[in-house]
Formats: structure tokens, sequence, C-alpha cells
């Protein structure tokens, strides 16, 4: 059964912004580098987005009381494409010796805008796809995704230093332009949204998601086993793998570059594994849960253990099938067992938790990894993936057939 047309619309935009994405901050991490030459302001661009983008997703339930889940989608694509095209235009007219602060500020903007796009895609897939398809548009959406940060660190690099950054500004914000023409054309089905309580302070209204994700009985259990996850994958960002690589592998950059794509490819290859064993994942998402996060335990326990090249960049390759099904069976829980009129705000909670432990992982993984051998931090990684594949393990115990009915229960009020 193929995939609705509404849906591939989504996929189309979404594609084309995340790939858009990936080359914006190649170039703008470009930019304050030709105009300061310093390393460490050109690194500090992930944090400059983070603060905006948890600004966002607080506030993204507020919106989702005025908006339809395709308007926010527009909104956000269509002010990212202005923006870009005010960012590659400031960039000709101010002499880069100046545009640092300008484009400080542009890359916030950007990322309040982008911080309620994901749980907006998220929670608008289950709407577009028929419940039995989700596994495979999960799938389809998360290999896209990988496949195009692959083809955005890797082509990316060489457009940046091929055109300079300026073209590649334009090229990001045309790419968003026609995301923003594809979401034009697709017909969010009415949702029924319930009693719509209308004397609701707005500061119940953004813990309304919050509530439901830390109240309701799989959710809470999904949500822990996420944080560990998070955390656990900082131990994959480019400065903790470049450390290894340099003092474990005693190799230089070129390795760093070799493990990374390793780690892509693996990533894409588990993508497309998952999408031809749909059907048989949808009728067991806890399973792939626990035997995605038990396998990442262990091959990051080998990881940590080796210091032979090309037995590290093997693993990170097998890491990506159990990679992938759990954060397809994970997603697809999520939208499975969220009651659809409370989705857009528990993605939104969702979301601003994941930018917060993401950072403070980044942040405090990196501390390690400085101050003790950057072993260490892969073994603490493979613990965390163990402790959450025993979570899993629990959940499934009391589920033990196939996939869980959607639990209902009584909504907790705000108060």
């Amino acid at each position: 059964m193929k995939l609705s047309l509404p849906f591939r619309l989504l996929w189309l935009g979404q594609s084309l912004a995340n790939w858009g994405d990936s080359l914006y901050i190649l170039a703008v991490v470009t930019l304050i580098y030709q105009a300061t030459g310093s390393v460490t302001l050109s690194a500090l661009v992930p944090v400059f987005k983070l603060f905006p983008q948890l600004v966002s997703g607080l506030l993204a339930p507020l919106l989702l009381e005025r908006f339809s889940l395709r308007s926010l989608l527009i909104i956000s694509q269509a002010g990212q494409t202005v923006l870009l095209g005010s960012l590659a235009v400031l960039t000709v007219l101010i002499p880069s010796s100046s545009v640092v602060h300008g484009v400080l500020i542009f890359i916030g903007s950007i990322a309040f805008f982008d911080g309620w796009s994901t749980p907006a895609r998220n929670a608008l897939v289950p709407r577009l796809v028929e419940k039995k398809l989700l596994v495979k548009a999960n799938s389809l959406l998360s290999t896209t995704d990988q496949t195009l940060m692959l083809l955005g660190w890797t082509c990316g690099g060489m457009l940046v230093a091929a055109w300079g950054p300026q073209p590649i500004l334009w090229l990001t914000a045309a790419f968003f332009a026609v995301s923003t023409l594809s979401l034009l054309f697709i017909r969010e089905p009415a949702q029924h949204e319930g009693n719509m309580e209308k004397n609701v302070r707005n500061w119940e209204r953004i813990k309304e998601g919050w509530i439901t994700l830390f109240s309701h009985p799989i959710l809470k259990r999904v949500t822990l086993m996420d944080v560990l996850e998070h955390i656990a994958g900082t131990v994959w960002t480019g400065a903790i793998i470049l450390a290894f690589v340099s003092r474990v592998l005693h190799k230089d950059e070129t390795w760093w570059g070799f493990i990374n794509g390793s780690y892509f490819a693996g990533t894409i290859l588990g993508g497309l594994l998952i999408m031809a064993l749909s059907k048989w994942i949808e009728q067991r998402l806890i399973t792939a849960l626990f035997f995605g996060s038990l396998c990442m335990a262990i091959l990051t326990f080998a990881f940590a253990g080796t210091n032979i090249p090309i037995i590290a960049l093997l693993l990170c390759l097998i890491m990506g099938p159990p990679y992938q099904a759990r954060e397809i069976a994970q997603r697809t829980l999520f939208q499975t067992q969220t009651p659809p009129e409370q989705m857009p705000k528990v993605y939104a909670a969702h979301s601003t938790m994941s930018y917060a432990v993401f950072g403070l992982g980044v942040l405090g993984m990196g501390f390690l990894a400085d101050h003790y051998p950057v072993q260490n931090v892969y073994i603490i990684a493979a613990i965390l993936s163990g402790c959450s594949a025993l979570i899993a393990l629990a959940l499934k115990r009391k589920h033990p057939s196939s996939e869980p009915e959607p639990v209902h229960y009584k909504k907790k009020r705000a108060s």
C-alpha cells in the first residue's frame, strides 16, 4: 500500500528543509571563521541555536491553540526562508569583519522559527498516514534525514569550499522556499479537539503536554528511555569522536571522517532495513525498542574497548540497524499511544526536553572526555543504553502481546 500524496509532499518539503539546514550551518560556521579566525566561536554555532529552540518549544503549545499543524509548518518554513534570504543579503552588504553580530542574531531568529517545526511534523504524520503504515512512513523520514545529513556534511563542505558561504545561503533559502510551497498543497484532515477550555491560563496550556508526557503509563517510560539514549548519543558528536580517533585509534582527521561516514551509512542502511521489515516491526514495537537498545549497549561497549581502526569502523556501521529500530519504534509508539488532541503539545514538550538534555549531555560528556580517558564516556553511554534496554524489557513484560493498545487514562489537570 502506498503512502498518501499529502504525506509525500510533507516528506519532500521537510527533506529539502533538513538538507538546507545542514548546508546553512556549514555556511555560517565558515562565515564566522573567515570573519574572526576563531575556531571556538565558530564551534559555538550549535549553542547559539539551542536557547531560541528551547524558548520556541516552550511557547509552541500557545501557537498550537491558534493554528493548525500545517499552518505552523508553513509559518516556520516561510519565516526561515525570509531570514535566510535576508542573511544572504546582509553578508553581501556588510564587510565580513563587521558581520558576526548580525549573523548571530539571524542564527537565533532562524532557530526560533525552527523550534516548532519538528513537533509539528511528527504530530502531523499520523494525521496523513494510516496507522498500519506509520512504521514505513517513519522509516522513510528517518532514512531520508540521515542520508541528507550525510550529503550535507560531505558534499556541503565541498560546495562551501568551491562557491563560498554566500551562494550556499541563497541555495538554502531556495530549498526552504520550495519546502514552503510544497506545504501549501497539503490538506490536513479535520481533527476533533474536544471541549476547549476558554479560561485556561497560558501557563496551564504550556504544561498540558508535559503532564501527558510524564503521567501516561507508556509514554513516561518511553520518555525516560529517550532521556537516557539522548545522553548516550552525545558521544557520537564530532568533537568526542575526534578525541577517540586521535587518542585511542592514533589516527588523523581522515579517520574521523571515515568513522562519521560509517556511522551515517549504518543508519541509512538500518533505515532501509526497517522500512523493508515495517509490517513485522509494527507488530513488535516494544521488542524493537528492547533489542535496539540492548544491541546499542553491546556495540558501544565493544567500540570503547577496541583500538583497531577497521574494527571501530565496522562497529559504527553495524550500529545502524539497531539504532534505527529503536528510534523508529519509539517514534511510532509516541504516535500511537498519545491521545490525538494532545499529540502536538506532547511533541512540543518532548522536543524541548530533547534539546535541553542533548545540550547538557554534550557539555557533560565533553567535560569527562577532556579530564578522563575518552573510552570512559563510551562505557558510560553503553551503560545508559543498557538501562534503557531494561526499561524496555519491563515494558515488554507488562505488554507481552505484540504492540500495546492505546492506553486510555484520565488526564491530570494542569495546576
